[in-house]
């Protein structure tokens, strides 16, 4: 009787968890693919070359004696 007891509150507690914990999991795992796919296909469709030029270096504007 008493392990009947147990396993019945078990199946009581388990059951609203049940489907809330396999949701997670499978929610957790499409996330985690979604990362390796971007990953993946990220490194493997990169741009050949930017279209924008950095200029490195400081530029002094026209009027940066004014602000002295």
């Amino acid at each position: 009787m008493g392990g009947l007891i147990a396993m019945l509150s078990l199946v009581v507690i388990g059951c609203p968890l049940a489907p809330a914990t396999i949701r997670t999991v499978l929610v957790g795992w499409i996330l985690i693919v979604a990362a390796a796919m971007r990953f993946i296909l990220g490194h493997r469709f990169q741009p050949i070359g930017s279209a924008v030029t950095l200029r490195l270096g400081h530029a002094r504007s026209a009027d940066s004696q004014r602000l002295r």
